[in-house]
């Protein structure tokens, strides 16, 4: 579903949850860089719950920009 939404219209930004009901979103970005699917031109910005400096390295290696 994120793909085609992607694939229809250009964003300036992304907002992902870093505990999805279908996996991670440092999943699902690494999921759609290896399909090549154009990310936002401002980034991806990843939100956690978890207060956790791990999960920031995590979400930073993936590419998020905060």
């Amino acid at each position: 579903a994120v793909k085609e939404q992607l694939d229809s219209g250009t964003y300036d930004l992304m907002l992902l949850d870093f505990q999805l009901d279908s996996g991670s979103g440092v999943e699902l970005l690494a999921e759609l860089r290896r399909q090549n699917v154009p990310l936002p031109k401002h980034g991806v910005i990843m939100c956690s719950g978890f207060a956790d400096e791990e999960v920031k390295k995590e979400c930073l290696a993936a590419g998020c920009v905060g």
